[in-house]
């Protein structure tokens, strides 16, 4: 679905906010899952989304990202993530880890359990269509 910048922005914002509210067992923080395959530079030129995401872990969830997982990014992800990056502070760059599909499992399981990695991994093996976004909130428990 076609969406403006500040559409994405509080998507992302609400998202984070419903993360941090829906923690229980005294958890803080949270792992935040990107999935890239079928990224294509020509559709996301506008770097503002990615900008505010940063700024947002930066100032209202800081210190609350313990990882974050880039998977299945092209080579065309690495532009973005260089002018991205310089956003984060060095600390906060050092918890993302980019990883390929086949390793995200594990990965994930490392920083999240078993559990939430095989869920995790469930939807990243299962066929995507790269013409179309799949937003945190459209995605069943």
């Amino acid at each position: 679905s076609a969406s403006s910048h500040a559409d994405t922005v509080e998507h992302t914002a609400v998202v984070l906010e419903t993360a941090c509210s829906a923690a229980r067992d005294g958890a803080w923080g949270f792992v935040v899952v990107c999935d890239c395959r079928g990224f294509q530079l020509s559709k996301n030129l506008d770097p503002r989304p990615a900008l505010a995401a940063m700024e947002m872990l930066k100032h209202a969830f800081r210190g609350r990202l313990r990882m974050g997982f880039v998977v299945g990014a092209p080579v065309a992800f690495s532009s973005l993530w260089r002018v991205a990056k310089r956003v984060l502070p060095t600390k906060t760059q050092d918890k993302i880890r980019f990883v390929a599909v086949p390793e995200a499992k594990e990965s994930l399981a490392e920083a999240v359990g078993p559990a939430a990695a095989g869920v995790v991994a469930e939807l990243l093996t299962a066929s995507k269509d790269s013409r179309t976004w799949i937003l945190p909130s459209e995605l069943s428990d």
